[in-house]
């Protein structure tokens, strides 16, 4: 009896040295995996029991029985560029990070309306706002938001000239409503979404070889212009200070004329005057004589200046004594 008891209790000995290392390790991991483990600040876990949904664990301490509960795991793929090689990684997590995460998206071309090829980087950050949904509503949630942001960007670029791109390439930036419509079931909130670079290359060369090409034609045309008008308006000023002294001189002209004709008038005048005067002591009666002598000298002088022919008098051409020969023949 003593040895059958004997041998039983080595055998129990013996199997347990025998497992007692596996049984040790399987104890530790179960304990610090699954069954009891600590959920830092700004993460979060999400509790499936049976295969449900069951809640969120947040920051603190939890235990989670392994035969019914298990955690949810995050599976994502992302691609990165190493010696210019685009890579995709997947990586798949049980632990969800609630801080903002950037996400940098390889560069994709794009046409633009005035039909140029160009290569768009982006930047988009963001933050996990809702475990819930991040984790059953989509599934790898950075390729499926890059495929998004492809399809956005590539429609607003093909409604802009690459110019307008190039200048303001925030407009497309503020796209970032329009996006995160998009994404509102998703569980994340999109914080930035900015534009890194835009590149055309040789077409982006031509192009702004032309545009410089067509901005200096059109100052050289604004200088002949410019250089036309200056002169259009020399040549209306002098021709305009040319009339004036024309017009000056025509006037200065007519006054002088005007000036003439009166003193010639006057002169006549006088020289009737004298007449008169030295006729009057002896004419007496004889007035209608005069007038009709004086009115006979005008006439003669206007036959004389509208035809050939020439009226002449033994006295002369002095009106007075021209009148006194009339008289006397008159009486």
């Amino acid at each position: 009896m003593a040895t059958t008891e004997f041998i039983f209790v080595f055998l129990l000995c013996f199997l347990g040295f025998a497992f007692l290392p596996a049984i040790l390790i399987f104890i530790y991991f179960m304990s610090r995996s699954i069954c009891c483990f600590v959920v830092h600040e700004k993460t979060v876990i999400v509790k499936e029991t049976c295969g449900q949904f069951k809640e969120l664990l947040m920051p603190g301490s939890h235990f989670i029985c392994p035969l019914v509960s298990a955690k949810r795991p995050y599976s994502y793929d992302y691609f990165t560029f190493d010696d210019d090689k685009m890579k995709r990684i997947k990586k798949s997590e049980k632990i969800i990070s609630l801080q903002q995460q950037s996400v940098e998206f390889p560069r994709f071309e794009v046409i633009t309306r005035d039909n140029i090829q160009c290569y768009i980087d982006l930047t988009i950050n963001y933050k996990v706002i809702n475990a819930h949904d991040l984790v059953y509503n989509v599934k790898n949630m950075p390729y499926m938001l890059s495929l998004l942001v492809n399809a956005i960007v590539r429609s607003q670029c093909g409604e802009m000239d690459l110019d307008n791109i190039i200048e303001d390439p925030q407009q497309i930036s503020r796209l970032i409503g329009e996006l995160q419509e998009y994404v509102k079931d998703w569980g994340i909130n999109i914080e930035l979404f900015k534009v890194q670079k835009v590149e055309a290359k040789e077409r982006l060369k031509e192009k702004l070889q032309l545009t410089k090409n067509a901005m200096y034609n059109c100052e050289s045309s604004v200088r002949t212009k410019k250089t036309e008008q200056q002169s259009i308006i020399m040549k209306a000023a002098a021709s305009r200070d040319q009339m004036i002294k024309q017009a000056e001189g025509k006037s200065q002209s007519i006054i002088l004329t005007q000036e003439g004709e009166a003193q010639a008038i006057k002169n006549r005048g006088q020289a009737h005057a004298n007449a008169i005067d030295s006729l009057v002591p002896g004419m007496g009666n004889r007035a209608a004589a005069f007038t009709l002598a004086d009115k006979t000298c005008d006439l003669i002088n206007i036959i004389n200046k509208q035809t050939k022919s020439q009226i002449m008098y033994t006295h002369g051409v002095d009106k007075a004594e021209v009148m006194k020969c009339i008289i006397g023949g008159y009486q």
